[in-house]
């Protein structure tokens, strides 16, 4: 018989997580698009490495490909894991390289405290909903895990019809969702772009996500972190926390 045990899941996909998203979405579009009974998500379980829950689209007849059904399941947002084996993924150390370079001992300060508190990114204020279909979380993965980059390439898209994004083949009933949800709903891009990041990760604030794109283009400019790109992205980080934090209680 089959015994559920949280630690066996990842932290953004256990079923605390999930109780969770049903508490912050319960006013979204997500929440009427996707089943949010936990008695009807499916379970993947590994036996290597962690499992994940999943929960499908509401009338998906549309979205299915080859009778796989359209699903969304959970993520990290900002990842200051400090024990990342990838070097490029590790944000806590090559955010640290560069703190430590800065001239101001305050600003130093300041900075090592604030990267002390992003260490702690299981939390559930840093976990969001995202498609899995057409791999659009390994999509993210590609940028080496960077929300901001992620962000500005999600309103590359949103401005421009011909850009594609996903990860696998299946990437086109992604794409074709996205449409369905984003451009037939306003011919407006800036609309797109705000209206995407309010149902996904329920940012209320545009100029919040001006930012974050602005800080995920720069990023694409340079090819390694500076000092201000470190700063930038932490307290972005720190500023997303605390808006979570303060609507939803985490």
């Amino acid at each position: 018989m089959y015994k559920y045990v949280e630690e066996d899941y990842e932290y953004d996909s256990r079923i605390s997580t999930w109780n969770n998203y049903i508490k912050i979405y319960k006013t979204s579009r997500i929440y009427e698009w996707f089943e949010f009974d936990i008695k009807k998500l499916v379970r993947n379980y590994k036996s290597e490495g962690k499992g994940r829950h999943f929960s499908y689209l509401k009338n998906s007849e549309e979205f299915k490909s080859k009778n796989q059904e359209f699903s969304i399941s959970g993520e990290l947002i900002f990842n200051f894991n400090e024990n990342n084996e990838k070097e490029k993924k590790n944000y806590y150390k090559l955010f640290l390289d560069q703190i430590i370079k800065i001239n101001d001992k305050d600003v130093k300060k300041d900075y090592m405290k604030k990267l002390e508190i992003c260490k702690e990114c299981y939390k559930p204020e840093n976990t969001a909903l995202m498609i899995t279909t057409g791999g659009l979380n390994n999509y993210k993965g590609i940028f080496n895990d960077r929300f901001d980059v992620f962000a500005y390439n999600i309103k590359l898209f949103m401005e421009e019809e011909e850009i594609e994004i996903g990860q696998n083949k299946q990437k086109y009933i992604l794409m074709t969702f996205l449409k369905s949800k984003y451009f037939i709903e306003t011919e407006n891009k800036d609309e797109r772009i705000y209206l995407y990041f309010k149902d996904w990760y329920l940012i209320d604030d545009e100029k919040y996500v001006g930012r974050l794109i602005e800080s995920g283009e720069r990023r694409c400019k340079n090819s390694v972190p500076d000092e201000e790109d470190a700063k930038s992205y932490i307290d972005l980080a720190l500023e997303y926390w605390e808006f979570r934090k303060n609507k939803y209680g985490g």
